[in-house]
């Protein structure tokens, strides 16, 4: 893919790639790498998170920190999700204004599975306005 090696910095390139793109894209920049590229990739994909040797790191509220990618909630939220699509699905329930509830944040699943029966009746209040 690149003509020589240098340093690549990608904002979510994943954005507009269906999965098996974004598997391709995986295989470039793997191939960038072993060129001798450096990549600074900004991702909310699992799959370019994936990179073989990549030094992963999340930006939150408690500033940059590393993270192993199995322990990145990038991954576990993803996870999740596909174990227990229903957990999710059951709160999205349309309300009279319009409003459509969140599933429950990252911080709610650390905590809690939600495929538990003691944490079956456990909502969050977020919501966004659909337009």
């Amino acid at each position: 893919m690149a003509a020589e090696a240098g340093l690549y910095v990608l904002d979510e390139p994943e954005s507009a790639l269906s999965f098996d793109s974004s598997l391709m894209l995986l295989a470039i920049m793997t191939d960038m790498v072993a060129a001798g590229s450096q990549i600074l990739l900004a991702t909310r994909s699992p799959i370019l998170a994936a990179l073989p040797g990549a030094d992963l790191r999340v930006l939150d509220d408690r500033g940059i920190r590393a993270v192993s990618y199995d322990d990145s909630d990038l991954v576990t939220s993803w996870r999740h999700f596909l174990n227990h699509p229903e957990n999710y699905l059951r709160h999205l329930r349309q309300n009279p204004d319009d409003e459509r509830h969140l599933p429950p944040p990252a911080s709610c699943r650390q905590r809690c599975c939600h495929a538990r029966p003691q944490c079956a009746g456990h909502h969050h209040s977020a919501a966004i306005r659909m337009a």
